[in-house]
C-alpha cells in the first residue's frame, strides 16, 4: 500500500486490514517498509530496534526479527534500525528473495511503503509486488496528485489492484 503524500491513512488502513484478515484465520505477514518514517511499531506498541533492515543486512534472521502480536496468525516485521540508503537496501536481491520466500509461507503479505511521489524505494517495491493499493484521502489528496501517483506506478510497471478513498 502506498499513497501520493503523507498523512493519508495508509498505515492505519494496512494495520487494520492485517488484523481483520488474521482474525478471519488468514496467515498474514505485515511488513513496515517505510524505512524513512516507520510507524507500524507504534500501531502494535512494540520495539523497532530490529526489523526488516536488520534482516536484509544479514544481522538477524527473519524469524528472530518478527513480532507476534497475538492476533490470529498475524506476524509483524517492523522496519528496524535506520539506514542511510533505503532505496538501495529495498532494491537488492535479498528483498526479492525475502518476498518470494514469505509469499509462499503466508496467505497474504502486506507491505506498508513510503509515499510514492516522494521516495524512489516505493517504485522499486511496487514493481516487486503482485499488486499495489493506492490510498487517497478525501479532501486532502488532490486529483492531480492521484493522477501523478498512478502515472508513476504505471512507469514502475506496478499492478494497481485498487484505490481506497479514506475518510
Amino acid at each position: 500500500m502506498t499513497s501520493p503524500g503523507s498523512g493519508e491513512g495508509k498505515t492505519t488502513l494496512i494495520a487494520n486490514l492485517a488484523v481483520s484478515m488474521a482474525q478471519q484465520k488468514e496467515k498474514v505477514l505485515l511488513i513496515d517498509a517505510n524505512l524513512r518514517n516507520p510507524n507500524i511499531h507504534n500501531v502494535f506498541k512494540t520495539s523497532n530496534d530490529i526489523g526488516l533492515t536488520d534482516v536484509l543486512s544479514g544481522k538477524i534472521s527473519f524469524e528472530e526479527a518478527t513480532y507476534i502480536p497475538g492476533i490470529g496468525k498475524l506476524k509483524v516485521l517492523t522496519s528496524g534500525s535506520t539506514l542511510v540508503n533505503p532505496a538501495e537496501l529495498l532494491g537488492n536481491e535479498l528483498m526479492i528473495d525475502l518476498l518470494n520466500k514469505e509469499t509462499n509461507a503466508y496467505d497474504m503479505v502486506l507491505i506498508d511503503s513510503p509515499t510514492v511521489l516522494d521516495f524512489t524505494e516505493t517504485r522499486i517495491l511496487a514493481n516487486m509486488c503482485d499488486g499495489v493499493v493506492l490510498i487517497l484521502q478525501r479532501g486532502k489528496t488532490g486529483m492531480e496528485k492521484a493522477i501523478e501517483a498512478q502515472r508513476v506506478l504505471d512507469l514502475a510497471h506496478a499492478e494497481i489492484v485498487g484505490v481506497i478513498v479514506n475518510k
